[in-house]
Protein backbone atom coordinates (compact mmCIF):
# COMPACT_ATOMS: atom_id res chain seq x y z
CA UNK A 1 0.00 0.00 0.00
CA UNK A 2 1.09 3.63 -0.79
CA UNK A 3 1.88 5.81 2.14
CA UNK A 4 0.96 9.81 1.94
CA UNK A 5 3.52 11.79 1.37
CA UNK A 6 4.94 13.84 4.18
CA UNK A 7 3.51 17.41 4.74
CA UNK A 8 7.11 18.26 5.50
CA UNK A 9 8.66 16.77 1.76
CA UNK A 10 8.05 18.61 -1.79
CA UNK A 11 8.72 16.88 -4.79
CA UNK A 12 10.29 18.88 -7.95
CA UNK A 13 11.05 17.66 -11.31
CA UNK A 14 14.55 17.74 -12.26
CA UNK A 15 16.68 16.64 -15.67
CA UNK A 16 15.46 13.93 -17.39
CA UNK A 17 11.92 13.84 -16.13
CA UNK A 18 13.52 12.20 -12.99
CA UNK A 19 11.72 13.11 -9.28
CA UNK A 20 13.78 13.75 -5.95
CA UNK A 21 12.34 14.69 -2.84
CA UNK A 22 13.84 17.38 -0.24
CA UNK A 23 12.48 18.47 2.97
CA UNK A 24 10.04 21.63 2.47
CA UNK A 25 12.08 23.15 5.77
CA UNK A 26 15.17 22.59 4.15
CA UNK A 27 13.89 24.85 0.96
CA UNK A 28 12.35 27.54 2.50
CA UNK A 29 15.38 28.44 4.94
CA UNK A 30 17.41 28.68 1.41
CA UNK A 31 14.63 30.54 -0.04
CA UNK A 32 15.08 33.06 3.48
CA UNK A 33 18.50 33.05 3.45
CA UNK A 34 18.45 34.09 -0.50
CA UNK A 35 16.11 36.56 0.27
CA UNK A 36 18.06 38.13 3.29
CA UNK A 37 20.79 37.98 1.18
CA UNK A 38 19.06 40.64 -1.90
CA UNK A 39 17.68 42.50 0.14
CA UNK A 40 18.15 46.32 -0.54
CA UNK A 41 20.82 48.37 1.37
CA UNK A 42 19.50 51.28 2.21
CA UNK A 43 21.79 54.81 1.64
CA UNK A 44 22.78 56.27 4.88
CA UNK A 45 21.65 59.81 4.54
CA UNK A 46 23.23 62.42 6.60
CA UNK A 47 21.61 65.13 7.93
CA UNK A 48 18.57 66.20 10.49
CA UNK A 49 15.75 63.95 11.31
CA UNK A 50 12.92 65.94 13.34
CA UNK A 51 14.97 67.89 15.13
CA UNK A 52 16.58 65.62 17.50
CA UNK A 53 19.05 63.32 15.68
CA UNK A 54 21.71 64.56 13.63
CA UNK A 55 23.11 61.74 11.82
CA UNK A 56 26.85 61.61 10.22
CA UNK A 57 28.61 59.41 8.13
CA UNK A 58 32.75 59.27 7.58
CA UNK A 59 33.03 57.46 4.14
CA UNK A 60 36.38 57.06 4.51
CA UNK A 61 36.43 55.52 7.48
CA UNK A 62 33.33 53.66 7.35
CA UNK A 63 31.73 54.97 10.72
CA UNK A 64 27.97 56.17 11.82
CA UNK A 65 27.90 58.88 14.39
CA UNK A 66 25.57 61.08 15.31
CA UNK A 67 23.68 63.03 18.43
CA UNK A 68 20.42 62.58 20.08
CA UNK A 69 19.30 65.45 21.49
CA UNK A 70 15.71 66.37 23.35
CA UNK A 71 13.91 68.77 25.95
CA UNK A 72 10.24 69.04 27.10
CA UNK A 73 11.25 72.47 28.09
CA UNK A 74 7.84 73.48 26.11
CA UNK A 75 5.91 71.63 28.37
CA UNK A 76 5.33 74.17 31.16
CA UNK A 77 3.64 71.22 33.50
CA UNK A 78 5.93 68.66 35.75
CA UNK A 79 9.69 68.76 35.90
CA UNK A 80 12.35 69.81 32.99
CA UNK A 81 13.98 66.95 31.72
CA UNK A 82 16.65 67.41 28.87
CA UNK A 83 19.18 64.68 27.32
CA UNK A 84 21.78 64.05 24.72
CA UNK A 85 23.15 61.39 23.73
CA UNK A 86 26.64 60.48 21.06
CA UNK A 87 26.17 56.90 19.57
CA UNK A 88 29.52 56.09 17.44
CA UNK A 89 29.82 52.84 15.11
CA UNK A 90 32.82 50.71 14.75
CA UNK A 91 35.22 51.11 11.88
CA UNK A 92 33.44 50.02 8.17
CA UNK A 93 30.14 49.85 10.40
CA UNK A 94 29.27 46.37 11.37
CA UNK A 95 26.22 45.52 10.39
CA UNK A 96 23.86 43.03 12.90
CA UNK A 97 20.96 42.78 10.52
CA UNK A 98 19.81 44.58 7.43
CA UNK A 99 20.58 47.96 7.31
CA UNK A 100 21.19 47.68 11.09
CA UNK A 101 24.77 48.97 12.60
CA UNK A 102 26.04 48.72 16.20
CA UNK A 103 26.48 51.49 17.77
CA UNK A 104 28.00 52.48 21.16
CA UNK A 105 26.36 55.30 23.26
CA UNK A 106 27.29 58.01 25.61
CA UNK A 107 25.89 60.58 27.84
CA UNK A 108 26.98 64.36 27.58
CA UNK A 109 29.88 65.18 30.12
CA UNK A 110 30.77 61.15 30.50
CA UNK A 111 33.86 59.66 28.65
CA UNK A 112 32.54 56.25 29.52
CA UNK A 113 30.45 54.35 27.23
CA UNK A 114 26.83 54.52 28.53
CA UNK A 115 25.54 51.12 26.78
CA UNK A 116 25.39 49.38 23.04
CA UNK A 117 22.15 49.66 20.52
CA UNK A 118 22.11 49.70 16.77
CA UNK A 119 20.71 52.81 13.83
CA UNK A 120 18.35 51.09 11.57
CA UNK A 121 18.11 52.75 8.26
CA UNK A 122 14.47 52.75 7.07
CA UNK A 123 13.24 54.18 3.76
CA UNK A 124 11.35 57.13 5.82
CA UNK A 125 14.43 57.61 7.98
CA UNK A 126 15.65 55.56 10.83
CA UNK A 127 15.30 53.82 14.03
CA UNK A 128 17.53 54.22 16.70
CA UNK A 129 17.65 51.49 19.37
CA UNK A 130 19.10 51.14 22.76
CA UNK A 131 20.05 47.78 24.74
CA UNK A 132 18.39 48.66 28.16
CA UNK A 133 17.90 52.39 29.73
CA UNK A 134 20.59 54.36 30.73
CA UNK A 135 19.65 57.94 30.04
CA UNK A 136 17.61 60.42 30.52
CA UNK A 137 16.65 60.24 27.11
CA UNK A 138 14.64 57.24 28.21
CA UNK A 139 11.61 59.80 29.89
CA UNK A 140 11.60 61.39 26.57
CA UNK A 141 11.97 58.84 24.19
CA UNK A 142 11.06 54.75 23.76
CA UNK A 143 14.67 54.04 22.92
CA UNK A 144 14.57 51.23 24.86
CA UNK A 145 11.16 49.98 23.10
CA UNK A 146 11.25 46.84 20.87
CA UNK A 147 12.55 48.15 17.97
CA UNK A 148 13.48 51.33 19.55
CA UNK A 149 12.29 55.48 18.51
CA UNK A 150 11.56 55.83 14.71
CA UNK A 151 12.77 59.64 13.66
CA UNK A 152 11.86 60.76 9.42
CA UNK A 153 14.34 62.55 7.78
CA UNK A 154 14.16 66.42 7.88
CA UNK A 155 17.12 67.46 6.29
CA UNK A 156 19.84 66.99 4.37
CA UNK A 157 23.45 67.98 5.96
CA UNK A 158 27.20 66.85 5.10
CA UNK A 159 27.49 65.47 8.19
CA UNK A 160 30.85 63.69 8.38
CA UNK A 161 31.26 62.85 11.94
CA UNK A 162 29.64 63.43 15.92
CA UNK A 163 32.53 64.12 18.42
CA UNK A 164 33.13 66.16 21.64
CA UNK A 165 34.58 69.18 23.29
CA UNK A 166 37.91 68.41 25.00
CA UNK A 167 39.23 71.79 26.18
CA UNK A 168 36.91 73.63 29.31
CA UNK A 169 36.28 76.17 26.96
CA UNK A 170 36.15 76.02 22.88
CA UNK A 171 35.70 79.27 21.57
CA UNK A 172 33.19 80.14 18.56
CA UNK A 173 34.68 81.27 15.29
CA UNK A 174 32.39 83.35 12.25
CA UNK A 175 35.02 81.73 9.37
CA UNK A 176 38.15 80.17 9.99
CA UNK A 177 40.17 82.93 10.91
CA UNK A 178 41.67 84.01 14.50
CA UNK A 179 40.15 87.24 13.62
CA UNK A 180 36.55 86.31 13.16
CA UNK A 181 36.17 85.23 16.94
CA UNK A 182 32.76 85.74 18.52
CA UNK A 183 31.65 85.76 22.28
CA UNK A 184 30.11 82.83 21.88
CA UNK A 185 31.75 79.15 22.96
CA UNK A 186 31.31 75.84 24.41
CA UNK A 187 32.62 73.99 27.26
CA UNK A 188 33.87 70.63 27.65
CA UNK A 189 31.46 67.43 27.27
CA UNK A 190 29.34 69.04 24.62
CA UNK A 191 28.34 67.01 21.35
CA UNK A 192 29.39 68.62 17.93
CA UNK A 193 28.43 67.53 14.52
CA UNK A 194 31.08 68.18 11.93
CA UNK A 195 31.06 68.96 8.31
CA UNK A 196 33.87 70.13 7.67
CA UNK A 197 38.19 69.49 8.20
CA UNK A 198 40.39 72.55 6.84
CA UNK A 199 43.56 72.32 8.16
CA UNK A 200 43.62 73.67 11.90
CA UNK A 201 39.64 74.30 11.85
CA UNK A 202 36.59 72.70 11.96
CA UNK A 203 32.97 74.21 10.66
CA UNK A 204 30.38 72.39 13.01
CA UNK A 205 26.87 72.64 14.19
CA UNK A 206 25.21 72.10 17.46
CA UNK A 207 22.09 71.40 18.27
CA UNK A 208 20.29 72.57 21.78
CA UNK A 209 17.98 71.14 23.54
CA UNK A 210 14.87 72.96 22.06
CA UNK A 211 16.99 72.22 18.59
CA UNK A 212 17.74 75.77 18.19
CA UNK A 213 21.06 75.43 15.73
CA UNK A 214 24.62 77.27 16.63
CA UNK A 215 26.87 77.50 13.71
CA UNK A 216 30.41 78.06 12.99
CA UNK A 217 34.14 77.59 13.14
CA UNK A 218 36.08 75.54 16.18
CA UNK A 219 39.66 75.65 16.53
CA UNK A 220 40.31 71.77 15.96
CA UNK A 221 42.96 71.24 18.69
CA UNK A 222 39.17 72.18 20.90
CA UNK A 223 37.53 68.90 19.11
CA UNK A 224 38.33 65.13 20.81
CA UNK A 225 38.91 62.64 17.93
Amino acid sequence: MNSWPSLLEIRINYYFGRMKTFPALFLLAILASFSAFTQTTLPIKTGNYEETVDLAYDKSKGIISGIISRSNYDNPNGPRISCSLLFLSSPQSKTIGPNKYQVRFFNEGDTSEAGKGYIEIIKTGINVKCYGRFSSCDNLLDLAGETGEPFGFSTAKSFISANTIRNAKATIYKTASDTAKTKMYLVKGNFISIMTVNDNWVSFEYMTFSGKRIKGWLKKEDVAW
